[in-house]
């Protein structure tokens, strides 16, 4: 929400989870660079690296989707029972929900 009321993108958020932390350069977040829409320096640069394809943060990887005007972050455990049974997902409503075993989706629980 603070990446919408900052920035005026066509979409409304952000693009990419990248460019909700330092945009893949860790210099840019550092004392004396402004932040911008493509690297808004809001979340941790670990959370942003945190897809299915790299490095999990805290034994769960991160899935970003973008529309027009809407957004979901999905995260699930590396090894489900090992890392974590619940599955999280987060959209434009801020509200994060979660399942057990399966995909949380915009109708599961509300934590």
């Amino acid at each position: 929400m603070v990446y919408s009321s900052t920035y005026n993108v066509p979409n409304v958020f952000s693009a990419t989870l990248a460019a909700l932390g330092d945009g893949g350069t860790s210099t840019n977040c550092t004392p004396g660079n402004v932040p911008t829409s493509t690297f808004a320096c809001l979340i941790d640069p670990a959370l942003e690296v945190a897809t299915v394809s790299t490095t999990p943060k805290s034994g769960y990887y991160f899935t970003y989707a973008q529309g027009t005007g809407t957004y979901t972050i999905a995260g699930g455990p590396l090894r489900f029972e090992f890392h974590g049974r619940a599955l999280f997902l987060l959209d434009q409503t801020v509200v994060i929900r979660a399942a057990s075993g399966v995909a949380a989706s915009a109708t599961s629980s509300p934590i």
